[in-house]
């Protein structure tokens, strides 16, 4: 576990410090090759299905990165626009965003951690270098308004708790893009700050292993009672 998480981890970084797309794209492939056995490391039905819907969005988003990346030479307009889509794609954010709650909901708490932002931070810092871009940074706009309204929207009457993180996720990506399209300190101020936000709630909900709101308002009354 703690290989695949050092490894998850050099992804990342060699990602983000990378002076090249494909540097960048290998970076991504160690990041996903890391993750995937965080999510099945039991063979359990709902972590392996988790793990192959992953694996196929990823799959299909790398495939669209590279290719693009090898054409900027002859289609270059069009080669940033595939880049930033298959990042988008990558991040789960709208109109891509289908697949993060699908995934979510078949992850432990650990594993939601990551997802929510270890996971973003390289492909959200690929998006910040394509922000010299005037068209770019619109469809960045668009594409973080969409995701307030999803994440907002989406999150109603939902009673699973990792669905509610998902859309929760979903909706504070929105913030985290429309600050990319500011400043490189804004949306680093702002993940930070979510990410110790995410890290606290899972860990709670880990320590009492609950999924539902029904079982947080059980285990409330259970200490409550415990108490009295």
């Amino acid at each position: 576990y703690f290989f695949f998480l050092m490894t998850l981890i050099s992804g990342s970084i060699i990602s983000i410090s990378s002076t090249s797309w494909f540097g960048a794209w290998i970076g991504l492939e160690l990041n996903l090759m890391s993750f995937i056995p965080l999510i099945a490391f039991k063979m359990n039905p709902l972590f392996s299905e988790a793990a192959l819907k992953y694996f196929l969005i990823q799959a299909l988003g790398s495939v669209l990165f590279i290719s693009s990346s090898f054409l900027l030479m002859s289609f270059y307009s069009f080669s940033l626009l595939s880049i930033f889509l298959a990042l988008l794609l990558k991040l789960g954010g709208a109109p891509f965003h289908f697949w993060f709650p699908q995934v979510m909901e078949g992850l432990k708490w650990p594993q939601i951690f990551l997802l929510s932002t270890i996971q973003k931070l390289a492909p959200l810092t690929l998006i910040s270098y394509l922000m010299n871009n005037e068209i770019l940074i619109k469809i960045t706009i668009f594409s973080a308004i969409l995701s307030a309204l999803i994440g907002s929207l989406g999150g109603l009457n939902l009673t699973m708790l990792r669905k509610i993180i998902a859309f929760s996720s979903i909706n504070h990506l929105s913030w985290m893009l429309m600050a990319i399209s500011i400043s490189d300190s804004s949306w680093l101020f702002y993940f930070f700050i979510y990410s110790l936000i995410v890290l606290s709630i899972t860990s709670v909900f880990h320590k009492l292993q609950t999924f539902s709101l029904s079982m947080l308002i059980q285990s409330d009354q259970n200490s409550t009672l415990h108490a009295t």
